[in-house]
């Protein structure tokens, strides 16, 4: 979860939504992005860990990074919907791993244009 204005990172690499679902609690800003779902696709309750996340952040505007995995950004896709969020998907962006982009600059402008 990345919060702005001024911009504040609050992430941990290899997190589980679970984790993060703990991390975003009290997160307020305008713009919060939220990246979740690579290191967890598969786990059954990654929908109801990202509905919670969402719930829990409060923001005028939430930008959601869609995993690289199909599975995981279908999920966050439907979640973000839900709640009128904007999805940037990894899939646009170059990867050596099919987890991290290999370009997080390019990532970030994407994120906030």
């Amino acid at each position: 979860i990345s919060q702005s204005s001024p911009c504040r990172r609050v992430a941990v690499i290899g997190y589980p939504s679970q984790k993060i679902l703990v991390m975003s609690r009290n997160v307020s800003a305008d713009t919060v992005i939220i990246s979740a779902g690579s290191n967890d696709p598969h786990n059954p309750s990654l929908k109801s860990n990202l509905y919670s996340i969402r719930r829990n952040v409060k923001a005028k505007r939430v930008v959601w990074i869609a995993p690289y995995n199909l599975t995981a950004a279908l999920i966050v896709r439907e979640v973000a919907s839900h709640f009128n969020g904007r999805v940037v998907f990894l899939t646009e962006h170059k990867t050596g791993d099919r987890i991290h982009p290999r370009n997080y600059s390019a990532l970030a402008k994407d994120a906030l244009r």
